[in-house]
């Protein structure tokens, strides 16, 4: 009986996840062709481009995909404090996890990117590189922690946590990266959103996770966006490349104190991922799971949750959209679509 509750539960969420992001995107291509067709400078930034697109995303695309699912059996998570020490330790935890599972996803993307030939695909770096400041800190460290721990978090823990913590955990966590669409992200997206997922069924209170992961794309973010600013980058490759290693150490002396920066950063960032492995080494046994009136019995795990119609469908679409952003065919169609525009 509980099988069929899970399998319900899982579809009704995979759909979900799904016609959001369908819907979502047929939504910014008509608003997008609305303003284009009003005003077409509006649109002829990147920075412009976010704003419509998260406008769209926080505004109807969140909220529909709630209504979608707030109609499924809710499990009430018994709400407890942490206490400020451990949860002071969350955060070089998660950045520690963070960090390593981002760096065995470049690993595999690099590898894959020589075998395409369109080398390590990562829209992240694009964005950040590209985008003001401002607009990526409201963006990327506000809205988006928000609504996504609210959406894949507490929405979606509440209505499966009662088929089993561990199952929910993981599910979250799945969902979570195959959502970003694209390889680069699913890897660390994956691992976090399994130790969000973890922190909320333990305390019931979504805010821990929401601020961790503030803390993880403001990090992000901030480290981008100083080393945008700081050195040139592709200046400094066409040197090392080109082999003119006299332009090369006189473009280092001229940027000592940029140098020196990012020198400092780097050893406070490698200190941090090495005290989060140390605790996470420390407190590995507090990762426990327990039991709940109703879980599904091991052998009927994966049959209940990844095989049914939703969830099917879900991953289908989204190890699609990570297939066509690994081939860099994602590109393609963005061209087509705004040359579609343009006539």
């Amino acid at each position: 009986m509980n099988d069929n509750i899970a399998k319900k539960a899982y579809s009704r969420f995979g759909l979900t996840y799904t016609i959001g992001q369908l819907g979502y995107g047929f939504l910014i291509i008509l608003i997008s062709f609305i303003i284009g067709r009003l005003s077409p400078g509006i649109l002829s930034s990147l920075n412009s481009n976010l704003i419509v697109t998260y406008i769209v995303m926080v505004g109807l695309a969140y909220p529909a995909m709630y209504l979608a699912i707030r109609g499924l059996k809710k499990t009430e998570i018994p709400k407890k404090d942490m206490g400020i020490g451990l949860y002071l330790c969350c955060f070089p935890m998660v950045y520690a996890l963070a960090a390593l599972s981002n760096i065995v996803g470049s690993i595999i993307n690099a590898r894959l990117g020589k075998l395409t030939g369109e080398g390590a695909v990562n829209p992240v770096i694009d964005l950040v590189m590209n985008v003001s400041p401002v607009i990526l800190f409201i963006v990327a460290v506000v809205a988006a922690p928000i609504c996504e721990e609210l959406t894949f978090r507490k929405f979606l823990i509440d209505r499966t946590v009662g088929f089993g913590e561990k199952t929910a955990m993981i599910m979250s966590g799945l969902i979570f990266g195959l959502y970003h669409g694209n390889l680069s992200q699913f890897a660390y997206a994956f691992v976090i959103g399994m130790f969000f997922a973890f922190i909320y069924i333990r305390t019931g209170k979504v805010i821990y996770t929401i601020l961790l992961h503030m803390f993880i794309n403001g990090t992000t973010t901030v480290l981008s966006q100083v080393m945008k600013i700081s050195i040139d980058f592709d200046e400094l490759t066409q040197y090392v490349y080109g082999g003119d290693m006299e332009a090369y150490m006189n473009y280092v002396s001229e940027n000592l104190a940029a140098f020196a920066l990012l020198g400092l950063m780097g050893m406070i960032i490698i200190t941090f991922l090495l005290l989060g492995i140390v605790l996470l080494i420390l407190n590995h046994k507090k990762f426990v799971f327990r039991p709940v009136e109703g879980q599904l019995e091991k052998g009927h795990v994966f049959s209940s949750v990844i095989i049914n119609l939703g969830m099917i469908v879900f991953l289908i679409y989204s190890l699609s959209n990570m297939f066509i952003a690994q081939l860099g065919l994602d590109k393609n169609i963005a061209r087509l679509v705004i040359s579609l525009f343009r006539k």
